[in-house]
C-alpha cells in the first residue's frame, strides 16, 4: 500500500491544475524541436442518471507549429499503480468501461495551432454501486522516431480526469489517522505529518487546519492552513508541512479540524501537546542546577567537617 500515496499525489496534481492542462512532447534533436498539446477541461465531475447517456466535450489543441497525430482512449486508475491497489478497490473505482469514444475521435491528426472537440459518452451500468467512480480519458501524442541517432522521442500522456457520482446511499466520512509531531522543539518551527483517511464511498476534498493554543498563557496563535486535496474513497491522504507561527517558549496544544462534504461536516482530531524550549534556556537551566548542586555539596561538606571536629575535640573545639 506504500505506493498508494503516489496515486493520491497524481490525483492531487490533476485536481489542483488549471482548467487547461498541457503536455510537453519532447523530440530533441540537433535543431531542438519540441511539441505540446493542451486539453480543456482537465477535470469533469458528472452526476450519473439511470438509463441516460451523459456526455462531456473536451477540447484538445495542438500548440506546436507542426501536424501532430493523437490517440485518445479511456482507462481507469494509473496503470503503473494498479498492481499496488487491492483488487476490490480497483474494481470499485474503475469506470473506464462506462466510456465510449467515437471511432473518428480515437485517432486523428491535428494541424499546427488547430483544436478539436472530442465528445465522450458515459453510460452507467445498472450494477453500479452508489458513490464515486473514476476514470481518465487519455490524450497521447504520437511522434515518429527520426532517422538521426541523436533524435530522442518521448511519448507523454495527458489525462482528463472524470469524477462520476452515482446516486444512492452516499456516505461522506473522513478519519484522522494520526498527527505526527515531536514532543519537544527548540525553535519556533514545527514539522508535522498528518494522515487523513476517506472512510466513505465518495471522493472528498476536506478543508483542514491545525489550531494552535499556548496553554500557559491561554493564547491562540494563527492556525496552520493545509492545502485542500482530493482523497478517493478507501484511500489516505498524507499532508506534510512546517508551522512557523509559534511562540518562542511554552507548551502548545494542537487540534486538527476538517470540514468536508455537501453539508460542511466538521470533525476534530485528538489534541497533541508540544513543549517549546530553546537550547539556550535548557543550557542555562542545566548550568544553574550544576552550580546549585555544587553550592549545596560545598555547604554540606563544611557542616560535616565541623561536626566531626566537635565530636573529637569536645569542649576544646574552637570555631
Amino acid at each position: 500500500m506504500k505506493k498508494i500515496s503516489l496515486l493520491i499525489l497524481i490525483t492531487i496534481i490533476f485536481l489542483t491544475s488549471p482548467s487547461m492542462a498541457y503536455a510537453q512532447v519532447g523530440a530533441s534533436s540537433a535543431v531542438g524541436s519540441k511539441t505540446s498539446i493542451g486539453i480543456s477541461p482537465s477535470i469533469s465531475e458528472i452526476v450519473m442518471e439511470d438509463n441516460k447517456t451523459m456526455t462531456q466535450t473536451i477540447n484538445v489543441v495542438n500548440l506546436t507549429n507542426d501536424k501532430l497525430p493523437i490517440n485518445v482512449y479511456a482507462e481507469g486508475l494509473s496503470v503503473q499503480n494498479k498492481q499496488d491497489i487491492p483488487e476490490n478497490l480497483l474494481n470499485r473505482y474503475d469506470a473506464s468501461r462506462w466510456f465510449k469514444i467515437k471511432d473518428q475521435d480515437k485517432s486523428f491528426t491535428l494541424d499546427a495551432k488547430a483544436s478539436r472537440d472530442i465528445t465522450v459518452e458515459v453510460n452507467k451500468p445498472d450494477s453500479a454501486s452508489p458513490g464515486g467512480n473514476y476514470a481518465t480519458v487519455i490524450f497521447q501524442p504520437v511522434v515518429n522516431k527520426g532517422s538521426s541517432q541523436d533524435f530522442v522521442t518521448v511519448y507523454p500522456k495527458l489525462s482528463a480526469v472524470f469524477l462520476l457520482q452515482v446516486k444512492g446511499d452516499i456516505k461522506e466520512s473522513v478519519k484522522f489517522n494520526d498527527l505526527k509531531v515531536p514532543t519537544w522543539i527548540n525553535t519556533q518551527s514545527l514539522d508535522y505529518d498528518l494522515t487523513i483517511a476517506n472512510t466513505g464511498n465518495i471522493h472528498v476534498r476536506p478543508l483542514t487546519k491545525i489550531l494552535v493554543k499556548e496553554i500557559i498563557s491561554n493564547k491562540d496563535y494563527p492556525s496552520e492552513e493545509i492545502l485542500p486535496s482530493m482523497i478517493l474513497p478507501g484511500l489516505k491522504g498524507e499532508f506534510k508541512g512546517t508551522d512557523t507561527n509559534l511562540p518562542g517558549i511554552g507548551i502548545i496544544k494542537l487540534t486538527t479540524q476538517s470540514t468536508f462534504g455537501a453539508t460542511n461536516t466538521l470533525t476534530e482530531s485528538e489534541d497533541r501537546y508540544v513543549l517549546i524550549l530553546p537550547y539556550w534556556i535548557v543550557i542555562t537551566l542545566i548550568g544553574v542546577l550544576l552550580l546549585l548542586s555544587l553550592f549545596i555539596r560545598s555547604k554540606s561538606r563544611k557542616r560535616i567537617l565541623r561536626a566531626i571536629k566537635i565530636l573529637l575535640q569536645g569542649e576544646n573545639y574552637k570555631r
